[in-house]
């Protein structure tokens, strides 16, 4: 009888206690799962961001290229490839702004795109300009010296240094997300 007593009180006691111990893995687990999704989802956004960022890199690269192979070679096919060029590097400045985290990526951001605004309008005047003169095959000192501002000062000294402050954010936030992730 008493071996039925301790049998009859203790199975309701131990069931009781197995369902408090899954209940409480399984909120653990959504728990865990919750904090995955989570970490997963901001590494992924850090890491379109990443791309963005070093494609923006490369084309503008390209379009400093371009500028600079005009100045060697005198060929205005250099010169028409530009604005190609610059939509495309639009495109990844579109992509960068969708992945953005930080109010202070929102204002590097909006301050590449103002650079490549003003260098686009600088870009187009000179292209005119150059088109315009007699032999635009030779290039003229003045503009030369010209399409090498726009070189050093606008593209090199402003654009692609905020380019580089945002790949460096990315790859920051990229660093911090990994051990977050593990």
């Amino acid at each position: 009888m008493r071996q039925s007593l301790i049998v009859r009180y203790a199975w309701p006691l131990l069931i009781s206690c197995g369902i408090l111990l899954a209940g409480f893995a399984a909120g653990t687990g959504w728990y865990i799962h919750q904090q995955q999704q989570e970490a997963s989802l901001l590494l992924k956004q850090s890491v379109a961001g990443m791309r963005a960022a070093e494609e923006l890199e490369v084309r503008t690269r390209e379009i400093r290229t371009s500028l600079n192979q005009y100045l060697v070679i005198a060929d205005l096919r250099y010169l028409q490839q530009v604005p190609q060029m610059y939509s495309e590097t639009l495109k990844w400045l579109d992509a960068a702004e969708r992945v953005r985290m930080s109010p202070e990526e929102v204002e590097l951001i909006s301050g590449i795109r103002v650079e490549y605004d003003q260098f686009l309008t600088q870009f187009l005047e000179l292209r005119s300009r150059i088109e315009k003169t007699i032999t635009p095959e030779v290039i003229d000192s003045t503009l030369a010296r010209e399409v090498s501002q726009l070189i050093d000062e606008r593209i090199t000294q402003r654009i692609l240094i905020h380019v580089h402050e945002l790949l460096e954010r990315n790859q920051l936030l990229i660093a911090n997300t990994i051990p977050v992730n593990q």
